[in-house]
């Protein structure tokens, strides 16, 4: 029989008691970070401009968005189309456009082109970036589409401003954004 007489109920109880609360507390943390870390292994869009100014919406392979803008000599309206494959890698898959003039597209080599029922123009590109670099400007009014959401990005990112759209980790977002040395 083990010998128990320098132990009274009273210190049993109090370990006890003590021990729960630290396993639960050790436990609520552990699925805490475990969740925090799935979470930050999703996808964001992220667009950053040059002077560091950031924004991200989530996304997942297979998921669309476009860009909007006013074409800057014909004064129509542009749209690209955007297939996020995975980290690092988008797809342009098609444009529509409303005229054909200077700057668009006339060779077979750019991607077959037919009209739409409503008298625009549709071309096929099917490129992959790995980035998409532009710079914005209030006469063409660049807008990004994500479903419900139009991100405005001279508004944003202001008139002139050059910006990085990339497809990444959101754990990689938070890193350059919060964490950027």
């Amino acid at each position: 029989m083990p010998y128990v007489e320098d132990r009274d109920s009273a210190d049993a109880a109090s370990r006890s008691f003590l021990q729960r609360p630290i396993l639960i507390f050790f436990a609520a943390l552990a699925a805490v970070l475990i969740a925090l870390s799935l979470y930050a292994q999703g996808l964001v869009v992220s667009l950053t401009g040059e002077d560091g100014k950031a924004l991200a919406f989530a996304t997942e392979p297979g998921d669309r968005w476009h860009i909007g803008f006013t074409h800057s000599v014909e004064k129509t309206p542009w749209l690209e189309f955007y297939r996020v494959d995975g980290a690092g890698e988008m797809t342009l898959t098609h444009t529509i456009f409303q005229s054909l003039g200077w700057g668009y597209p006339y060779s077979a080599a750019d991607g077959p082109v037919r009209q739409t029922k409503d008298g625009r123009f549709l071309q096929v590109q099917n490129r992959h970036y790995k980035a998409v670099r532009l710079r914005v400007a209030r006469q063409a009014m660049q807008h990004i589409y994500h479903g419900k959401d139009a991100y405005d990005l001279v508004g944003i990112f202001g008139h002139g401003s050059a910006i990085d759209i990339k497809v990444e980790h959101r754990w990689q977002y938070w890193q350059r954004k919060y964490f950027a040395l």
